[in-house]
């Protein structure tokens, strides 16, 4: 092999690896999602989406947490290097549990569930670095 062609190999086994490192830390940012979310009946859980390239803003009554997991993973698994992927929730309650209130803005530290009194996506975020660290260090 020439130059050429070991440089082509190392580009296309470092975006193979970049994009499975982009999934595992989505798998593991999805997952905590889904952990952190409080249960009352399930609606909840069931309405949590990952969509990629734009937010989901859909709501069902009838969605169970087993289908939103199964979906929510099946379109990571879609999810390409260089695409934007969103994890969302568009209960009309969501803004309560996450910051405590319904309306425009967070305006208390805490949310409003005993399950989940510093809110879901918020701790989720914060982790973000600490789960693209783990999955890097996970993917060979």
């Amino acid at each position: 092999m020439g130059f050429s062609a070991d440089l082509a190999a190392y580009i296309r086994r470092t975006e193979r690896r970049a994009g499975e490192v982009q999934q595992a830390a989505s798998l593991q940012l999805f997952s905590s999602v889904m952990t952190r979310m409080p249960v009352d009946i399930g609606r909840l859980r069931g309405n949590t989406n990952v969509e990629i390239g734009r937010a989901d803003g859909g709501t069902s009554d009838s969605r169970t947490e087993q289908q939103a997991l199964s979906a929510g993973r099946a379109k990571i698994g879609e999810f390409d290097p260089g695409e934007v992927l969103f994890i969302t929730n568009a209960m009309p309650y969501m803004r309560k549990i996450e910051y405590g209130l319904y309306g425009s803005g967070p305006k208390t530290v805490n949310g409003y569930s005993r399950q989940s009194p510093q809110g879901v996506f918020r701790i989720t975020a914060e982790e973000f670095a600490q789960a693209v660290r783990r999955a890097a260090r996970n993917v060979r």
